[in-house]
């Protein structure tokens, strides 16, 4: 009789384990997430900043183009 406790014994052991574990995993999940986001918002970032200058240069060329003269100060 000892042998079935001890096997009920290591079989709530291990289920406690796998749920320890499994909320572990969820946990790394979500930080991995987070991570991925933090990481896409950056690219979106690094694009807005190459897009802002190269339509300023874009419209000063078609304006350059059409011989409209751009002066900044007096």
């Amino acid at each position: 009789m000892s042998e079935v406790s001890d096997l009920h014994k290591d079989v709530g052991e291990l289920r406690g384990t796998v749920a320890a574990l499994h909320a572990e995993v969820t946990k790394l999940r979500e930080q991995v997430e987070n991570l991925n986001a933090v990481l896409n918002q950056g690219k979106g970032a690094k694009w807005l900043m190459l897009l802002i200058p190269s339509t300023i240069g874009v419209m000063a060329a078609m304006l350059g183009y059409f011989g409209v003269k751009l002066s900044i100060g007096p």
